[in-house]
């Protein structure tokens, strides 16, 4: 077969100009998936650090308001996969042991703030609590439809 009639071979002249363009968008695609990839699995191990700190933060919030209710340690959700941008933890709340709390973030009006809500040792929802001023003002221009269905995703996530 001659060189000319090959079809491979007019195939790889027509290639050969887009293999350093393919070559250079495949390199940028490896960087980019290996920057995600690490990004996960750093957010993924550093869980248990990043639930430590936010218990400390949302309990330093409650001590100063006059709230005797504390997180204790961070609870795994059991058969339920609803996370949300939040995390279980035990409460400790001298008036009703059993407790459990659900710190996460509420939206109202495009803005994230943060927010705890507070399970009785039936499951019952309490109360939702914004942290925060401003999450406080926010909370009363929520609709209370928007308000249910988050008090059902919490309860129906409840460990």
């Amino acid at each position: 077969m001659d060189k000319d009639q090959n079809p491979f071979m007019s195939l790889w002249a027509w290639v050969r100009p887009l293999v350093p363009q393919i070559k250079d968008r495949a390199i940028l695609v490896a960087w980019i998936g290996t920057l995600i990839l690490l990004g996960a699995l750093f957010w993924y191990t550093s869980l248990p650090l990043r639930q430590r700190y936010l218990a400390a933060s949302v309990n330093r919030l409650l001590e100063e308001s006059g709230d005797p209710r504390r997180l204790g340690a961070p609870l795994e959700p059991q058969g339920s996969l609803f996370m949300g941008l939040g995390s279980w933890y035990a409460l400790e709340d001298p008036a009703a042991p059993g407790g459990r709390a659900y710190v996460f973030s509420l939206t109202g009006e495009g803005v994230f703030f943060p927010a705890i809500s507070i399970l009785d040792s039936q499951g019952n929802l309490g109360e939702l609590i914004p942290l925060g001023a401003y999450g406080e003002r926010l909370m009363e221009r929520i609709p209370r439809g928007i308000l249910a269905l988050y008090r059902g995703r919490i309860e129906g996530g409840a460990p």
